[in-house]
């Protein structure tokens, strides 16, 4: 792990962890320090401080290295089941600058924002009708059929350049996408599509 330059400090933090772990030479008779209590309340307290410095370290370096998590979706479980899809689908039209008009037109008109749809002529399914293909050419994470992944996925993927090509190469996607206006079209091919900003 690279601790950008607080080696010194990381280090120093696990020798002082170290220290206080390893056992005293003056125990009593029962095999216990002969610290009298408040000096082992201020053993365990300054434990408890450094353990807690140690693990901060820890978990900032892993967070550097993590590789792609999408981010944690606050859901309120108390809301209707659809409710809650729309939910997460404005919130991560918001993490990708996606227009969230965009974001839940599309997810109705394909699958009726149902996240266990399935295209009987085709593989897609999920709420945003991705294609086996599709999604593993896109490096998407998770499972299609869960609707944080496919939503998560859907939204990073309208973000990118001209990622609306993944939809407009269906024709019927195509003209509801250009009907309602999110889209210009300058030739018939899938990848001459362009969202309205």
């Amino acid at each position: 792990m690279d601790f950008d330059g607080s080696n010194e400090r990381y280090s120093k933090t696990l020798d002082k962890f170290i220290d206080l772990l390893s056992p005293h030479q003056d125990l009593n008779e029962h095999g216990c320090t002969a610290f009298d209590e408040v000096r082992k309340s201020s053993i365990m307290l300054e434990l408890l401080v450094t353990l807690s410095l140690l693990l901060s370290q820890i978990q900032t370096v892993l967070a550097k290295e993590a590789l792609y998590t999408p981010p944690v979706t606050p859901i309120t479980l108390v809301l209707p089941y659809k409710t809650q899809i729309q939910g997460i689908i404005r919130y991560y039209a918001n993490v990708y600058g996606v227009d969230e008009k965009l974001a839940q037109d599309l997810a109705e008109f394909e699958s009726n924002t149902d996240p266990t749809a399935h295209n009987p002529d085709s593989s897609a399914k999920g709420i945003y009708q991705f294609l086996n293909g599709t999604w593993h050419s896109e490096n998407c994470v998770g499972e299609v059929l869960s609707p944080n992944d496919n939503i998560a996925c859907a939204m990073r993927v309208l973000s990118g350049f001209n990622g609306i090509r993944h939809w407009t190469a269906d024709t019927h996607t195509r003209a509801f996408l250009i009907e309602n206006g999110y889209v210009y079209c300058y030739t018939s091919k899938n990848d001459s599509c362009y969202i309205y900003k």
